[in-house]
């Protein structure tokens, strides 16, 4: 099944169970070809979606071993900062200015700590240094200039396609994006307002323009959902977006959640 459905695997008669389960071989040969050539119950179409799993996992595998590299720089960066600060730094112990004092000073002690930790032994408030490693992880999890710019680019790519399709109709940011709680691998959540047409309709012809305009490298369309959604994923960056038509909820709740935590500050880290 295109769509998603799943591939009825036959059943050996004395085992009860399928008859081609075996994972890769110690070789690592493709799945996808294998099955192919011995099992002729597959179809070509079927075994190329294998293949493409293959390919999507060791995809993910690259991002992974790229952010650990990432990750790993940073904590380098932060044991440099903390040799070129003098030592009279580390005397603060009022409450509000240790972030600000101890970003700077402290030396990553331990490859077993988190990445944002920073050791602050001169500060025994057990409650004190929750506060202070709250705001360290939100430090470190706040989107670079950077990918700050890439999100707004894909947000761009996929106005103008709208906009082709329906000039009428009007894009709008929401949720984490919106409200700038987004994590690094979060999503973007778009809503296309002004569409006239049924959601599912929509979806599918902005699905079929893209994909004809190489500008996505996956999609899926979920229609049965209590908000009809379409997740798709940009060709030229990696970043995926959720998209919505016609549904103003969303919009709703992210002005909600932006306006208190400009009443509330306090919001944010927690």
């Amino acid at each position: 099944d295109v769509c998603g459905g799943e591939v009825a695997m036959p059943v050996e008669p004395s085992t009860g169970e399928p008859a081609d389960a075996e994972a890769d071989g110690p070789g690592g040969s493709p799945l996808g070809k294998e099955r192919s050539s011995d099992s002729p119950w597959l179809r070509e179409s079927d075994a190329a979606f294998f293949e493409e799993d293959e390919e999507r996992n060791a995809a993910q595998a690259e991002r992974n071993v790229r952010m650990r590299g990432l990750l790993k720089r940073r904590r380098e960066d932060i044991e440099r900062q903390s040799e070129e600060v003098p030592e009279h730094r580390l005397a603060t112990e009022e409450f509000m200015s240790v972030a600000s004092a101890a970003v700077l000073v402290q030396k990553v002690l331990d490859e077993s700590h988190p990445p944002w930790f920073l050791a602050r032994p001169q500060i025994e408030n057990v409650a004190l240094r929750l506060h202070e490693e709250i705001l360290d992880f939100v430090e470190f999890m706040k989107p670079t200039r950077e990918e700050v710019e890439a999100r707004r680019s894909w947000v761009r790519i996929i106005a103008s396609v709208c906009k082709t399709l329906w000039p009428t109709c009007q894009i709008r940011v929401f949720g984490s994006f919106f409200t700038g709680l987004s994590l690094p691998n979060a999503d973007v959540d778009v809503a296309v307002m002004n569409v006239p047409c049924k959601p599912a309709t929509a979806m599918k012809i902005l699905a079929d323009t893209m994909l004809a305009g190489n500008e996505i490298s996956w999609l899926e369309i979920i229609e049965s959902a209590k908000i009809p959604v379409m997740k798709i994923r940009s060709q030229a960056c990696g970043l995926r977006a959720d998209i919505v038509v016609n549904q103003p909820d969303g919009l709703n709740t992210s002005r909600f959640v932006k306006d208190s935590m400009k009443e509330f500050p306090q919001m944010r880290p927690l």
